[in-house]
């Protein structure tokens, strides 16, 4: 879109807000963990942990730290904690049309 800086970051404040009301009213219990290295954020993390199955509701890292097996160990990590506690974990991948 030819938008200028302060237009593209308005649209980009209503979209996050509108996700995360959704988030807060869909997954009143998920965590909604950011994902650091250091001082660094690298992107969030959201997992309802609450339910029968634990849901994997989001993963999402900034451009520069995908393909470096983030986002790899974390997949990894959480099944092994949900098991350690006799859960299943669900995930749902939504295809990227960008």
């Amino acid at each position: 879109m030819p938008w200028d800086d302060a237009a593209r970051e308005a649209f980009l404040r209503v979209q996050f807000a509108a996700q995360d009301r959704h988030f807060r009213t869909s997954y009143p219990s998920a965590s909604n963990d950011l994902i650091v290295q250091g001082d660094e954020v690298l992107g969030r993390l959201h997992v309802d942990r609450a339910r029968e199955a634990w849901l994997v509701i989001e993963i999402a890292l900034f451009p520069a730290y995908q393909g470096k097996g983030i986002g790899t160990r974390l997949l990894t990590r959480v099944p092994s904690e949900a098991a350690a506690v006799g859960r299943p974990v669900r995930l749902y991948v939504e295809r990227s049309m960008f």
